[in-house]
């Protein structure tokens, strides 16, 4: 809601993509083959997930902490393959990434 009301923000965050261009050339600035995901993304392994602690050092665990309380563990995310992404898409040879920064988890790994 927060993109779609405040043009700023928009203009801040967000990048153009010219989808004809893409639609001829299939490589467009900041974009990727959907089969090339965990080329992009740390979080998304090829194939299978790989638990090799590289978040370990992470401020928010990659792994489901063992308490329930959610008052002393809120937040986790869990690492992925790409084929969790790869298996619901049609027509891979056309799908498209777009990767994203995300500097606000940044700042909070190194808060």
């Amino acid at each position: 809601e927060h993109m779609r009301s405040h043009t700023p923000s928009r203009a801040l965050w967000m990048k153009a993509l010219d989808l004809a261009s893409y639609c001829l050339t299939m490589a467009e600035p900041d974009t990727l083959p959907l089969d090339r995901i965990a080329e992009a993304v740390a979080d998304i392994d090829n194939d299978r997930v790989v638990d090799d602690g590289r978040f370990a050092d992470s401020a928010i665990p990659t792994a489901c902490p063992l308490s329930e309380d959610a008052e002393t563990h809120p937040l986790w995310t869990p690492l992925g393959a790409d084929v969790f992404w790869q298996g619901s898409v049609y027509d891979q040879d056309s799908s498209l990434v777009i990767a994203l920064d995300d500097p606000l988890a940044v700042f909070n790994d190194v808060g």
